[in-house]
This record gives C-alpha cells, structure tokens and sequence, in this order.
C-alpha cells in the first residue's frame, strides 16, 4: 500500500530517501546518520489483505449509492435486482466498515522516537504502527494557520506531523480554536498511529501537556490575570482526545442494526 501512495506522491518514501543517501554517503567512505538494514525489501504479501479492508466498504456503500440512485430506471428498464439486495448491501456495508476500523486502529502504544519511525518501511494507511511519542510543538501544520488542527511535533531525533482526524463536523475547527494554539511551544504527550499517505505523520489518538491556564481579563481572554503580565501564571493539564475511531465504529454498528433490521422487516 506505501508503494501506491508513493505513485501519487512527487518524492519516494522517506525510507527509500534514506537509503538512497546512504548509499551515496558510502561511496564516498562516509557513514550513514540513519544506517537501515541492507536486506530490508518492501513486503507485498500483505498488500491483497490490505486493500480488500480499504475497498469492501467502499465497494458496498458505492453499489448501495448507485441502486438507490438508479434503482427505479432499472425496474422501469425491466432488471429485476436479487431478493434482499438493499438490506444485504447495508449489512455488509457495516460489517466491512467495521472490520476496517478495527484493522487500521490496532495496537498498544509503545514509546518511539521520530528516527525510528522514519526509518520504518513497512507502515502504510492501512498498516499503522502504534507509537507514543514526547517532544515539544512547534507549529502548526500549516505554518502560520491558526485555524490548523495539525500540529508539528519535534523530539530530540527529528520531525513528525501529528494529525488530528475527527468524525464530528467541525471537530478539527473547534480542536484547533479550543485547544492547538495553547499547545505550541509546550512538551507534549502524543499517543497515535503512525501511517504514511503522501507524507509520514502520526494520526492522533490523544495529546496532553500542561499548559499556563487561560483566564479572562479585559478584551480577548489572556493567560494573565487581570493585573496584566505580573501575575502569577496558573496550569491546568490539558487532555485532547480524538474519538474518529469510536464514532466510525458507531456509524458501522447503526449499519449493521439497520440492515437487519430491514432484513428482517422484507421477509
């Protein structure tokens, strides 16, 4: 899966980046800053398993779309659809949905550092790794964004983007308003999967530090205290979760309730 997002992206994988400047470093009778293992080949067993989990539910959600769109010019047009398709579809369509989540959010989460991860061939979309990361942000996403849910997060090893996915609309913008600006410049605790699309980034699953406390005084809220900067500054831990894996596997129960529930109301 990394190597067909690597076909829609204008740099190889940062892996293969590494290995490539490792090997110019060696001919010229340098070491590597990152050495990776010589014998490491990209793995395609697993790639059918994969995207059987990326395409089921999409495959069954487009084909419901599709017939509920079109269903009655086919009736009119005299194509007869197989007994139950409707609710068999939104059945599996919520199975396979499920089944989706529970494969691209696995895993405990044990500490990393950005080096190890970057050198890490074998995550894609699909595939993630579980990681618990600590350093401090130092911006956003997009630099200068205020409205930005993503974070850059730097550890002693390197960079990482932290990505901040969320099912609720306008998650993102209250998350970014609410709470990623405060983060900026503090040490964090990031709990996440590390996936490669187009870039490597860790998907967040929750993110702490402690943070100076915000407190309103005159005109906009301010982290002072009515008398200005000599206050003395109060913190507060601040705790950010994201629940996108939870809301989607709830979306997936409703589609399974209802397809059998509708099942069983065409019997």
């Amino acid at each position: 899966m990394a190597r067909v997002y690597e076909l829609g992206s204008t740099h190889p994988l940062t892996a293969m980046r590494l290995k490539a400047l490792n090997r110019e470093a060696a001919g010229m009778g340098q070491q590597g800053v990152y050495p990776l293992p010589q014998n490491t080949r990209v793995r395609w067993g697993g790639f059918p398993i994969e995207f059987f989990f990326w395409a089921a539910p999409l495959a069954c959600g487009g084909v419901l779309a599709s017939y509920l769109w079109i269903g009655k010019s086919l009736r009119e047009m005299g194509f007869v659809p197989p007994a139950h398709l409707m609710p068999g579809l939104l059945l599996a369509l919520g199975i396979t949905w499920a089944a989706r989540i529970m494969y691209r959010y696995r895993g405990r989460f044990p500490t990393a550092e950005v080096d190890q991860l970057l050198e890490d061939m074998s995550v894609s979309q699909m595939r993630p790794r579980a990681v618990e990361l600590e350093g401090e942000v130092i911006g956003h996403g997009i630099p200068g964004a205020i409205w930005s849910a993503d974070l850059v997060l730097q550890d002693p090893t390197g960079m990482m983007f932290l990505y901040y996915r969320s099912s609720i609309p306008l998650g993102r913008l209250f998350f970014a308003l609410r709470s990623a600006d405060r983060l900026i410049g503090e040490r964090v605790k990031v709990r996440g999967w590390y996936r490669r699309g187009l870039k490597p980034y860790v998907e967040v699953s929750s993110v702490e530090s402690r943070v100076a406390k915000a407190r309103p005084g005159r005109g906009f809220t301010s982290i002072f205290g009515g008398e200005g900067a000599d206050a003395p500054l109060e913190y507060e831990d601040l705790v950010e979760r994201s629940y996108s894996q939870w809301i989607q596997l709830v979306g997936s129960a409703i589609c399974v309730a209802a397809g059998i529930i509708w099942l069983l109301g065409s019997m």
